[in-house]
């Protein structure tokens, strides 16, 4: 895993690069401290900043990029920035059941719609519903939300982005897409989200 250096408060991609073994997949995910193995991809992280990432004509030939979003201006740049680097960019949302997601999906479809391009595909929503790991969790019942002023650790999700990855890894697998992308803000302060 490397860092480079960032340039506009904004780390961007955190790039996902799926391998295929002839037998068996598996899921190599090292986020920080973070990591797990699984049955299905490979995918090595390489945090990149914008001024880093390589034009379509740099780097080796991948048609299709799959890209984790939710509306936040990390992952909104992130699809507008690689729709003009691969041939087709899937905005990919993992719906949880969280207490936010109605509204998060409708600005994120307007966005979405806004930008409008050949290279983006339709808005592509799976379920990985978590009520059975964070049962009476504020981020689900939507009952003594942290605010603005509360600690980091207030509103700390364990385990989000691997939930999140998880289950992008395993369609990207299925459909033969090589290229996971997920924004991830420079100041996020979990260890699931730092280089």
């Amino acid at each position: 895993m490397q860092s480079r250096k960032d340039q506009g408060g904004i780390s961007f991609s955190l790039r996902a690069r799926v391998s295929r073994f002839p037998s068996v997949f598996h899921i190599v995910v090292a986020i920080s401290e973070l990591i797990c193995l699984n049955d299905f991809v490979r995918i090595g992280f390489l945090f990149e900043d914008h001024g880093g990432m390589k034009g379509k004509k740099e780097r080796e030939k991948e048609e299709k990029a799959l890209v984790l979003v939710s509306g936040g201006i990390d992952s909104a740049v992130l699809v507008s920035e690689l729709s003009a680097q691969f041939d087709q960019v899937i905005p990919f949302y993992v719906r949880n059941g969280f207490a936010w997601e109605k509204i998060e999906l409708h600005w994120l479809r307007r966005y979405l719609k806004k930008i409008a391009s050949k290279a983006i595909a339709p808005l592509h929503v799976v379920d990985l519903p978590l009520r059975d790991v964070y049962p009476d969790h504020w981020s689900l019942t939507g009952k003594k939300i942290p605010d603005f002023e509360s600690e980091d650790a207030a509103v700390y999700l364990p385990g989000r982005n691997i939930i999140l990855l998880s289950k992008a890894a395993v369609y990207a697998a299925l459909q033969g897409i090589a290229f996971i992308a997920s924004g991830i803000l420079k100041g996020n302060p979990f260890p699931d989200s730092t280089p």
